[in-house]
């Protein structure tokens, strides 16, 4: 998994400040039209065109495939246990 630096910003939703980004099934640069999840509140992200994080629309999500939709739940759903583990400890 590759990590990549970019420039600072905040998830429309909650406003997490973001200024990375992992692939999850490829080892490349995120490019725009890619989808993210913050990693506070699991909104579903698309890239821009300068790589900035934006709302994903529901139409986006449902043009991918069956087991792309069902990769970006399943991380949705463990977003908040690892918060809630983070703050336990």
């Amino acid at each position: 998994m590759r990590t990549t630096r970019l420039p600072t910003a905040s998830c429309p939703r909650c406003g997490y400040e973001m200024d990375s980004a992992s692939g999850v099934n490829h080892n490349r640069k995120p490019k725009p039209g890619d989808f993210s999840l913050c990693l506070r509140c699991g909104q579903v992200l698309r890239f821009d065109d300068e790589l900035v994080p934006v709302l994903a629309l529901e139409r986006e999500l449902e043009e991918l495939e069956p087991e792309q939709r069902a990769l970006i739940r399943r991380a949705q759903r463990l977003i908040p246990t690892v918060w809630r583990d983070a703050e336990r400890s």
